[in-house]
């Protein structure tokens, strides 16, 4: 026997969620110190955000 109840959630679909602004990345081939006070220290592995060549 079936009844008629509204599916969860009003049966509507969920908005998609906004995208992210896409910006250019690339991932660290090794691990590096940084030298001085404007160089970044990162991690093998790491992916970094590129936001200004």
């Amino acid at each position: 026997q079936s009844t008629n109840r509204p599916t969860p959630g009003g049966g509507r679909p969920k908005p998609a969620p906004k995208p992210k602004p896409q910006v250019p990345q690339c991932k660290a081939l090794y691990a590096y110190d940084a030298q001085d006070t404007d160089e970044l220290s990162f991690n093998a592995d790491d992916i970094i955000d590129i936001i200004k060549e």
